[in-house]
C-alpha cells in the first residue's frame, strides 16, 4: 500500500508538470541510426559489469562517435536511475534513450522531465492499446519510440502499433540464450522507412548483423578499458597508431590529428629509441601512449610503464609474461598466430618489427592490428582488402629516418575516410 500511494503521487506530480514539459529539439536531438552505446551497472545475464561516472562515460561515447546514448534507469535488475538519465542528459549533446520496464503512461512524462529524448516499448509486456498510446504520449512531446521485439507476432504487433523505429532483441529473455541471426532475419521483413536496431551479443564489428540501420551496445564497451577505441572498432573505423614518436613537436600534431595510439619505444637497440619520454608524454592527453618493447625483463617494463604512466605495452619479442603486465597489453604476432587471451589487441607484423618489410596478410584473422611496411600509397588498399581492427604504422611516417609530420597527416586523412560497411 505504501508502494501504490508513492507511485500514485509521483504520477500526479508528473501529470501536473506535463504542460510544462519542454518538447524534444529534433534537430538537434533526433536518432536516424548508428550506434547507440549503453550505460549500465548490472545486467541478469551479467551480474556485475562495473560502475562508473554516468555523465563522464556518456561524455566519452559522444567523443568516440555514437549516435544516441542509453541509460538502464531500472535499479533492481540493472542498477540504474532516473539521476543517471538526467546527469547524462545534461552533459551530452545526442539522443538519450530511457531504456526502463515501460509500463505506465506516466513514466514517459517523468522521462522527458529528466531530459530522455527516446522511450522503450517491450511489445511482449505491453497490449496493441498500450503501445498506440505510449507512442502517442511520446509523440505529443517530440520523442522517439523504439518498439523492442523478438519474433516475427511481436514485429507484426509493433508494425501494426506504428513503429518508426524497430529494437531486434538477440537475446531470449527467458533462458537468456543469444541468437545473432535472429536480427538479420527480422530485419528482412521490415519494411523500408522504418529504423531497424539489432540488440544484445554485439561484442565487436563481425557480430555486427548485415540490413540493420543501428545497434544498442552495452556490455562490451562497459567492460573495455579504452571506450573511445571500442566505440570506433565497433563503427567499423579501423584504429591508427603511430609509432616511434621521440619529440614533442610529434607527439603535439599526433594529439591535434586525434590519432587513436601513439607508440613510444624503449628497446635499447632500435634506431627510435626513446631514451626521456618525460615531455613527450605530457604532450599526449587524449591520445593513448603504448610503449614499444622488445625481450626486456618484465621488472623493467613494468617499471618504465609506471614511470612514463603508458595506456597500453606493446610486447615485440618471445615474451610470455603478459598477464604480469601492469598495463593492457598489445602482442606482436605471425600471421597464422592466435592472439593469447590475456592481451587486449593483436599486431601482426614482420619478422624484424619497425623495419618497414612488408607483410602478407593473406590468412589474418579477424580482429586484429596489422603493420609491416604501411605507408600512404598502399594503406587505403590494405585496409580496404583485409579490414583490419586497426594499423600500425612507423616508417610510413618518416622521411631519411625522421618523422614527417606531412606523411601523419596524410596517412590520417586516408584513415578517416574509411567505413567499413557490415
Amino acid at each position: 500500500m505504501i508502494l501504490d500511494a508513492i507511485v500514485k503521487n509521483k504520477r500526479k506530480e508528473v501529470e501536473l508538470r506535463k504542460g510544462e514539459l519542454p518538447v524534444c529539439e529534433k534537430s538537434r536531438r533526433h536518432y536516424s541510426g548508428g550506434l547507440i552505446a549503453e550505460i549500465k551497472r548490472k545486467s541478469p545475464s551479467e551480474n556485475m559489469i562495473g560502475e562508473v561516472d554516468p555523465a563522464k562515460q556518456a561524455a566519452l561515447y559522444e567523443r568516440g562517435g555514437a549516435s544516441a546514448i542509453s541509460v538502464l534507469c531500472d535499479e533492481k535488475y540493472f542498477g540504474g536511475s532516473l539521476d543517471d538519465l538526467e546527469a547524462v542528459a545534461a552533459r551530452v549533446e545526442i539522443p538519450v534513450l530511457c531504456k526502463d520496464f515501460i509500463v505506465d503512461e506516466f513514466q514517459i512524462y517523468e522521462a522527458r522531465s529528466k531530459g530522455a529524448d527516446i522511450i522503450l516499448l517491450i511489445v511482449a509486456v505491453l497490449s496493441d492499446e498500450e503501445l498506440v498510446e505510449f507512442k502517442k504520449a511520446a509523440d505529443s512531446l517530440g520523442m522517439q519510440s523504439i518498439f523492442e521485439v523478438h519474433d516475427e507476432d511481436e514485429l507484426e504487433r509493433a508494425l501494426e502499433s506504428g513503429a518508426e523505429i524497430v529494437g531486434i532483441n538477440n537475446r531470449n529473455l527467458k533462458d537468456f540464450s543469444i541468437d545473432l541471426g535472429l536480427s538479420a532475419k527480422l530485419a528482412a521483413k521490415i519494411p523500408d522507412g522504418v529504423l531497424k536496431i539489432a540488440e544484445s551479443g554485439i561484442y565487436d564489428f563481425d557480430d555486427v548483423p548485415s540490413g540493420v540501420d543501428g545497434i544498442l551496445v552495452g556490455t562490451s564497451i562497459m567492460r573495455s578499458p579504452f571506450v573511445y577505441l571500442k566505440i570506433k572498432e565497433l563503427l567499423g573505423r579501423p584504429l591508427l597508431k603511430t609509432c616511434g614518436i621521440r619529440t614533442v613537436e610529434d607527439a603535439r600534431i599526433c594529439e591535434e590529428l586525434d590519432v587513436d595510439m601513439v607508440g613510444l619505444n624503449f628497446v635499447p637497440s632500435s634506431k627510435r629509441f626513446i631514451s626521456d619520454a618525460t615531455a613527450v608524454r605530457a604532450e599526449l592527453k587524449n591520445c593513448k601512449v603504448v610503449g614499444v618493447f622488445k625481450d626486456q625483463s618484465l621488472d623493467e617494463v613494468n617499471r618504465i610503464a609506471e614511470k612514463y604512466d603508458l595506456d597500453l605495452i606493446q610486447l615485440s619479442g618471445s615474451e610470455d609474461y603478459a598477464s604480469q603486465c601492469v598495463r593492457p597489453v598489445i602482442k606482436g604476432m605471425q600471421v597464422r598466430e592466435v592472439k593469447p587471451k590475456e592481451v587486449s589487441f593483436g599486431l601482426v607484423d614482420g619478422r624484424v618489427p619497425g623495419s618497414g618489410e612488408r607483410v602478407e596478410y593473406d590468412g589474418l584473422q579477424t580482429g586484429l592490428m596489422i603493420a609491416g611496411g604501411l605507408n600512404a600509397e598502399n594503406l587505403e588498399q590494405v585496409i580496404s582488402e583485409y579490414k583490419p581492427l586497426g594499423v600500425d604504422v612507423a616508417s610510413g611516417i618518416e622521411t631519411d629516418g625522421k618523422v614527417d609530420q606531412e606523411k601523419i597527416k596524410r596517412i590520417v586523412r586516408i584513415v578517416n575516410q574509411v567505413k567499413y560497411v557490415s
